[in-house]
């Protein structure tokens, strides 16, 4: 990917001022502009930039005031000394979001220039994502059937490092709109460490030392104090996780398993000694 290679300014003058005095200006390393780069108006607005050096982009875009986020995915390019991006907002269609700027890049910033006006933007060392602000909510899907018999989970909390390659789904019970959410009554965890999670299939495994592995956990009863719940820790279950799909606010994936109880010799309320997950949907989004 082409990138101009921009000298810092106060490097520039100090060259100068040498080229005048009749010695050579030296040759400088060169700056590009990948990297995370984050804009603050105090109070206001606050814009992240993460420029992979793969070509693929992030940009979260935060307003304090409202408390209100949206964050978009997409790719980047450098070409002489425009910056073009080209992003998909959540729900919206690829690549329908273009945006050009002029821009310098140097060690300690970013500026871009477009029609609007000339924004700085500083080195961060790692990315935003609108979950991070914590001021909405995960909406959309997760939802499976159950032994056979269809179930929608609410209350859902996503936790997620790709970097890391980790991403935990869970949903908790709500008793009332107003309560504090329950007991947690649907787990669902995948560890693809130590790469960037990444779309793929994700299994059941127990054994120490395995690679890209998922857990599963359903408490049938979670109202039941007695009674802890089925989960895939035990007897090594059949069950595996597709990520079709993943972004800083964004989550697709299918999922199957088979949990045993906890505690060994358990039975839920009901009498089943296993429960049987299948069909499962995960397409969820911060809003």
């Amino acid at each position: 990917m082409p990138a101009v290679r921009v000298r810092s300014f106060a490097v520039v003058l100090a060259a100068l001022g040498l080229a005048a005095c009749g010695t050579t200006e030296p040759v400088l390393d060169s700056v590009e502009p990948d990297g995370i780069w984050e804009a603050t108006t105090p109070g206001a607005f606050e814009t992240t930039l993460e420029l992979n050096a793969d070509g693929s982009a992030v940009v979260v875009e935060a307003d304090l005031a409202a408390r209100s986020c949206s964050a978009a995915t997409g790719t980047w390019g450098a070409e002489g000394t425009t910056l073009s991006l080209a992003l998909t907002p959540p729900g919206g269609p690829p690549n329908a979001d273009r945006r050009s700027y002029a821009y310098e890049a140097y060690a300690d910033s970013l500026v871009l220039t477009s029609a609007v006006g000339r924004v700085v933007f500083r080195p961060r060392s790692t990315g935003r994502s609108c979950a991070g602000y914590g001021w909405g909510a995960w909406e959309g899907t997760l939802s499976a059937l159950v032994d056979g018999a269809p179930r929608s989970f609410g209350g859902v909390r996503v936790e997620m490092v790709v970097a890391s390659g980790r991403l935990e789904i869970t949903s908790f019970t709500v008793p009332c709109d107003t309560c504090a959410l329950g007991p947690a009554e649907l787990v669902l965890r995948v560890d693809g460490s130590p790469d960037p999670l990444a779309p793929g299939t994700f299994a059941v495994n127990n054994v120490p030392g395995a690679r890209n592995t998922f857990y599963g956990f359903h408490h049938t009863h979670p109202g039941d104090a007695g009674f802890l719940g089925f989960n895939t820790d035990r007897l090594s279950p059949t069950g595996t996780f597709t990520l079709q799909a993943i972004g800083v606010d964004r989550v697709r994936a299918t999922f199957s398993f088979r949990g045993n109880p906890i505690v060994e010799g358990q039975k839920a309320p009901d009498g089943r000694t296993t429960v049987l997950v299948t069909e499962g949907v995960v397409d969820l989004t911060y809003r």
